[in-house]
């Protein structure tokens, strides 16, 4: 039938639409992809929980960039999360070939289909944007502190579309520590490790398609890796990082102190730590 009156059925058939082509490598019928844009405003009228849900399987499709292109381009992102907006186009530094978009779709891409990885590297550069600031004198762009900025924002936007609290806390956990350096002393590894705790592998997946993502000879990050996989390997077999379970209180404590079950309760243990 006419595609704008199925639109007007369900709204969300149009991420529909885009999942399905991007899950089964399918050619978007052209009447049905015009008439997205013009009925986008529809899914003012869809739950968030079912947008978020759609979404997630578009992320996790075997062609995710497809579909996170499909939705700049239709015009789909405030109604998942508008601050990805500001990162289409924008341009990084001499260290990014990519525009910001582009460079976080490659880091999407180079991820296993796995639901915190995924998000993780979708928001890892989200703070960026209001982050931005350029040298007078050289010109050189620059984005201080955009992990901790951007490990909020995240927080902001996961809780928003109402994903569990575990995945909220594993993806903010990943986008606050995605800067810290291959190159580090076992105190450096060993406080990675104390902070990722049971994510560790998922950083070093996240780290590797970040860093593989950027204006990097694939010969020198390869060596990085494998110096840092050595040293890991190293610290690991030494003496055990301090794990939370050694400190004096629990989670339980903090929630009978008062503390609101969430994310929170991992921050003030690991805080304590």
């Amino acid at each position: 039938g006419n595609a704008a009156d199925r639109f007007r059925e369900d709204p969300l058939r149009m991420l529909r639409l885009l999942r399905l082509a991007c899950s089964h490598d399918l050619t978007i019928e052209s009447a049905s992809f015009a008439a997205v844009p013009l009925n986008r405003t529809l899914l003012e009228q869809v739950s968030i929980e079912r947008i978020r849900d759609e979404f997630t399987k578009i992320l996790l499709s075997p062609n995710p960039g497809r579909g996170m292109r499909l939705l700049a381009r239709l015009n789909l992102l405030p109604f998942i999360a508008p601050e990805l907006e500001a990162c289409v186009d924008l341009e990084q530094n001499r260290f990014h070939p990519l525009d910001l978009y582009e460079h976080t779709i490659a880091v999407i891409e180079k991820t296993p289909p796995d639901l915190v990885l995924r998000l993780a590297a979708l928001f890892h550069d989200i703070g960026k944007p209001p982050t931005l600031t350029v040298d007078p004198d050289t010109g050189d762009r620059h984005f201080f502190r955009h992990e901790s900025i951007g490990a909020t924002m995240t927080a902001r936007i996961l809780e928003r579309l109402r994903f569990p609290h575990h995945t909220i806390e594993a993806v903010v956990t990943l986008v606050a520590t995605h800067m810290r350096p291959l190159e580090a002393g076992a105190g450096g590894l060993r406080r990675l490790l104390r902070d990722t705790g049971e994510l560790f592998p998922a950083w070093r997946a996240l780290k590797e398609a970040d860093a593989a993502s950027c204006a990097m000879d694939p010969e020198v990050l390869a060596s990085q890796l494998a110096l840092f996989d050595e040293a890991m390997v190293a610290v690991q077999a030494g003496p055990p990082v301090s794990p939370l379970k050694s400190l004096a209180l629990n989670g339980h404590d903090l929630l009978a102190a008062g503390v609101p079950p969430g994310p929170q309760v991992g921050v003030l243990l690991r805080a304590l730590h």
